[in-house]
């Protein structure tokens, strides 16, 4: 009896079972406000600025080598080769500067970082969207009260807004971001492809077994609902993914795509059966055109420096027989960085860790669950492959920084989805699938009692629990009262540097802000960016005041997106001096050109490019090497011939002794910064560019001892010290 009535009532209703969508949020203006208040937080603080350390210096210095020698295939830095990164970001930043010739090369470059932020949201939201579908494919009994489609795009940005490590490097001209927006496409491309095995269980009867439906009666029973074959582009997009961040970085993200297809192939069944290899193979020849052309070229011209990029560092940073940056990062302080750099995204993923080790141990955790996970959610599983390898990789590989955890961050976003949006309460449900199974859910009856039994709220305020509601809104009234304050600290300290140049306030909260900023600066800002900040206030204003299921998320996401660009709006120029050495290499420009070569020591690459850049003059490292400082043993010869040596140290305690014959004539360094920049010029022993190829091995070899000797103060830890921490 009651499967007529279900097939009676396909009759009646041919369309599709869900309920009419009911509109989310407060108003219409929630949507537009968030994404406008988000896009702002991604735009502001890419321009109108000097590049910073601790890795946007080099990489424009890369840039900038490309616009004025043509040198394509081998990157270079202060006219050194430079194999770390592979060129596909250095290559997008030339080609903006290109287009846009009369802006500054450091600016127009930085529309890369643009591309790049667009590509990893959109990749974002199109993960997001699968998920979406797949859960409700997933469910026997689609509710009318799920969160739509739009509450889980947006509630997927706003969890990759809020996460604390993403601001510190995702406005930063760096190959890192083009690595980001190519894991971004192929974990999207892999949820996609794999959301179609999901079978659609939306339209069987519910009377009836998921996978089962009347009238197909075979040998064994029921049929079951074969689900779309997988397609080509999701494939083809993966590759590309791949592809792009393996151009952009190395073998990284490369090698966490391809391990987690590999897993993906082997425990999911339904992937395995419905195409998986052809998507395998798929995405296998898209990446052939990015991972072939660069390396083999390499590899014709310069052996050698194919070995520096491919053995040393790739392969050397992985398995750590190369001292490169973040070679000596201990365990505890990589787990700390995790857990710091994706905060809260990282408790989110701890603590629904800890809940199913509970529900294993207390028995409630039974093998149906992770059936359902592999066989209804294959898309949300293979983010959880994804992200599983990729920290796995990371924990495991002997070099490690924070900013090597941006790829990583939207997977974070992705699997922590399902634990901020939440569903409904369990008597509605049982209501809205009584009301199904009678007949009634789209009559007028149905709309009347579904909308008493909710008390006439909106769909994303039907979905909180009730007896969550106090308590959540407790933590948005704290959140929110901190971003007030904290609103309060950032107009403050604008007025007092305005008009008395010192951060009074700032001062006396922290006492230590003079070793971050400079404290005597006169600021001055323009009237449009003071309006345009007063403008994303209000913005976030009706962000927080909308009653809707995230409100939390949104309060924490909204309130830090405010808080950055109502700074960065008011207080760049105070932050670009901080962190550039515009003025610091401006100023040392006139000493420089006077002599006819110039060497330096203990200057990394964001140190030799920014030079090179404002001074127009290379410098030569005293030690060889194409990495860092150099090798820190062998002499440099070509060095041994200038007569200005520049030597970044301690400007109160310098470490590093010259010999006598070298005289101090300058020092500088940035507002901020207790290391500078001190020059040195030989005394009666200029060597001008006529002379120095009729120097002698035995004069040469002389003056090579006597910087020995001078330099027999150096520590050894300063001897082997390699450039890559973070400034």
């Amino acid at each position: 009896m009651k499967h007529i009535f279900t097939l009676l009532l396909r009759k009646i209703y041919p369309g599709r079972r869900d309920y009419p969508a009911i509109p989310a949020g407060a108003g219409g203006y929630f949507f537009p406000a968030t994404y406008l208040l988000f896009a702002a937080y991604f735009l502001i603080g890419i321009f109108g600025r000097f590049p910073w350390k601790a890795d946007e210096p080099y990489s424009f210095s890369i840039v900038w080598n490309i616009l004025r020698q043509g040198e394509w295939l081998v990157p270079y830095v202060a006219g050194d080769p430079f194999l770390e990164k592979p060129p596909l970001m250095f290559w997008l930043g030339a080609l903006f500067a290109k287009a846009w010739p009369g802006t500054a090369a450091y600016e127009s470059s930085r529309l890369a970082v643009v591309l790049c932020i667009s590509v990893t949201v959109g990749s974002l939201l199109w993960a997001a969207a699968c998920l979406h579908r797949e859960r409700q494919r997933g469910r026997r009994c689609p509710l009318p009260l799920m969160p739509t489609r739009a509450v889980w795009q947006l509630s997927a940005l706003a969890l990759l807004v809020g996460t604390l490590g993403l601001a510190e490097h995702v406005h930063k001209f760096t190959a890192d971001l083009g690595q980001m927006a190519g894991a971004a496409l192929a974990l999207a491309a892999l949820a996609a492809g794999i959301a179609r095995c999901a079978v659609p269980v939306e339209s069987t009867p519910l009377s009836l077994p998921p996978g089962k439906v009347p009238g197909n009666n075979t040998a064994g029973g029921a049929a079951p609902v074969e689900s779309t074959p997988l397609s080509l582009p999701p494939g083809i997009a993966f590759g590309a993914g791949t592809g792009i961040a393996f151009l952009s970085k190395g073998l990284l993200v490369a090698g966490i795509a391809g391990l987690s297809l590999m897993c993906c192939l082997a425990l999911l069944p339904a992937f395995r059966r419905r195409g998986g290899l052809r998507f395998a193979l798929a995405a296998l020849l898209a990446a052939l055109p990015f991972a072939l052309p660069w390396p083999l070229a390499l590899y014709l011209r310069e052996p050698e420096l194919f070995m520096q990029w491919f053995w040393v560092n790739n392969v050397g940073r992985f398995a750590g027989f190369t001292e490169l940056g973040g070679h000596d990062n201990p365990l505890s302080n990589r787990l700390l960085s995790l857990m710091a750099g994706g905060a809260p995204l990282s408790f989110l993923l701890l603590a629904g860790l800890a809940g199913a080790a509970v529900r294993t141990v207390s028995g409630r955790c039974r093998r149906q669950r992770l059936y359902r996970l592999l066989h209804r959610r294959p898309a949300y599983a293979a983010v959880l492959i994804f992200l599983t390898v990729g920290l796995g990789t990371l924990i495991s590989s002997a070099s490690m920084r924070g900013i090597y955890l941006l790829p990583l961050y939207p997977a974070m976003a992705l699997a922590a989805l399902p634990l901020v949006v939440r569903r409904h309460r369990r008597g509605t449900e049982f209501g809205v699938r009584l009301m199904r199974w009678v007949g009634i859910e789209r009559s007028g009856l149905g709309r009347t009692v579904l909308q008493w039994s909710t008390g006439g709220r909106t769909a994303m305020e039907r979905s909180a629990p009730r007896r969550t509601e106090p308590r959540c809104a407790a933590l948005c009234r704290i959140i929110n009262a901190l971003c007030v304050a904290l609103l309060a600290l950032i107009l403050i300290t604008w007025h007092q540097l305005s008009r008395h140049g010192e951060p009074l306030l700032l001062r006396m909260l922290w006492p230590g802000v003079g070793r971050v900023f400079p404290q005597f600066f006169m600021l001055q800002t323009h009237w449009l960016l003071q309006g345009a900040a007063v403008a994303l206030v209000v913005l976030w204003w009706r962000v927080i005041r909308a009653r809707n299921e995230v409100r939390l998320l949104m309060s924490w996401s909204a309130g830090l997106a405010m808080l950055w660009v109502t700074a960065f709006l008011l207080l760049m120029p105070w932050f670009d001096a901080a962190r550039s050495y515009r003025t610091t290499f401006q100023a040392l420009t006139p000493l420089v050109i006077q002599g006819n070569c110039l060497s330096t020591d203990g200057l990394g690459e964001s140190e030799l490019g920014l030079l090179h850049y404002v001074t127009g003059r290379a410098g030569t490292r005293i030690y060889a090497g194409w990495s860092g400082e150099g090798d820190g043993v062998t002499f440099n010869d070509s060095s041994l011939r200038c007569n200005l040596r520049l030597v970044q140290d301690s400007l109160k305690n310098p470490g590093k002794n010259l010999p006598p014959d070298w005289r101090e004539i300058w020092r500088g360094h940035r507002p901020a910064d207790a290391n500078g920049f001190i020059l040195y010029r030989r005394n009666g022993g200029d060597i001008s560019s006529r002379d120095a190829g009729s120097l002698s091995d035995q004069d040469a070899g002389s003056i090579l001892s006597r910087d020995k000797c001078g330099m027999s103060g150096r520590s050894e830890n300063d001897l082997t010290r390699r450039n890559g921490s973070d400034s």
